[in-house]
Order: structure tokens, then C-alpha cells, then sequence
């Protein structure tokens, strides 16, 4: 009986060490304003959020990594079929954006983000770094913070879990989760 409660204690610890590969992310806000049900009004006519990435923790082009980051959103299911796009074009609705800064050189908030008070990127050594806000007229409706390692982010399939992990942090399915 011992024996078993230890290698239960040890799947669950080498479990929780698995999760550590594909970084860590939380969701920093859910304003009482926010509705999973207006994700589809705020895609405007052709279902697309506009997603300004700022930095760039990788060793490709800013152009090849945000295409990176905006294909690894676009896997993840939110509301009525939103999709991200650097500019969300002439169907597009300005009031609604996503904001990410990667590896910030300082602390900066949800707010901040989406009033577009954006800090400069440094370059990262031990671990990435990632906040990202979805916005509203200025305010952030939803944020979200993550961490993942150096070595993993480095790794394709690592990184493209950790940015599907932070979009749906960013877009809870009910209001105040």
C-alpha cells in the first residue's frame, strides 16, 4: 500500500515536470465586460482579430516568427471561428485587438498593452517571456503571462504549445473564468 502511494506520487510529480517542457502560462484577467459570445462581432466580417506581435525570442526573421505565433493561435478553436492576423483588413473591427510583447525589458500590464504603451524586447538567455492582452477600445477585456524555457521555446512543436496554451488563457469559453 505504501509502495503504491509512492509511485502515485511519483507519476504525478514526473507528470507535472512533463507540463514544465511546454512552458507555464496565466491568465492575469477576466474583465466582467468580457463575452466569449461577442469574439464573433469583434472578428468583424471576416472573422479576424487583429494581432500585433512585438519582439522576437527566436533566431528567425520577426516576419517568420510572428507567421509562427499567428499559425499556432490560429489552431486553437475560439468563439465563432476567429481567426488572428497581423491586420484583420477592411472587414476587420479596430475596437478589438490582440496585443503580445515578448521577453518585455520591464514588467508591464494588461493595460498598458492595449493603451499601446509597448516596452522593448530584450533578448532572452534562460527563458521567454510572453504577455498578451486582448483588448477593447483601449482596455483590456483578458490577459494572460507566460514563461517557457530557452531550450524549449527553441524546439517548434514546445513553442507552438505554449502560445495555443497562452491564446486560450486569452479567451476563456465562459465570462469570469
Amino acid at each position: 500500500m505504501k509502495l503504491h502511494r509512492i509511485g502515485a506520487a511519483l507519476a504525478a510529480l514526473f507528470a507535472l515536470a512533463a507540463c514544465e517542457d511546454y512552458g507555464r502560462v496565466t491568465q492575469t484577467q477576466v474583465d466582467p465586460a468580457y463575452n466569449p459570445d461577442e469574439l464573433g462581432y469583434a472578428g468583424g466580417r471576416d472573422a479576424t482579430l487583429t494581432t500585433l506581435i512585438y519582439g522576437n525570442p527566436s533566431d528567425v526573421g520577426a516576419a517568420q516568427f510572428a507567421s509562427q505565433v499567428l499559425a499556432s493561435m490560429n489552431r486553437v478553436e475560439v468563439g465563432a471561428s476567429l481567426k488572428f492576423a497581423q491586420d484583420a483588413g477592411p472587414g476587420g473591427r479596430d475596437l478589438y485587438k490582440v496585443v503580445m510583447v515578448f521577453n518585455p525589458v520591464n514588467q508591464v500590464v494588461d493595460a498598458e498593452l492595449c493603451a499601446a504603451q509597448i516596452p522593448p524586447s530584450q533578448p532572452f538567455d534562460e527563458d521567454v517571456t510572453v504577455r498578451a492582452a486582448y483588448c477593447r477600445g483601449g482596455r483590456p477585456l483578458t490577459g494572460a503571462v507566460g514563461t517557457i524555457e530557452a531550450e524549449d521555446a527553441a524546439k517548434p512543436d514546445r513553442m507552438d504549445r505554449f502560445i495555443r496554451d497562452l491564446t486560450f488563457s486569452l479567451f476563456p469559453l465562459t465570462k469570469g473564468s
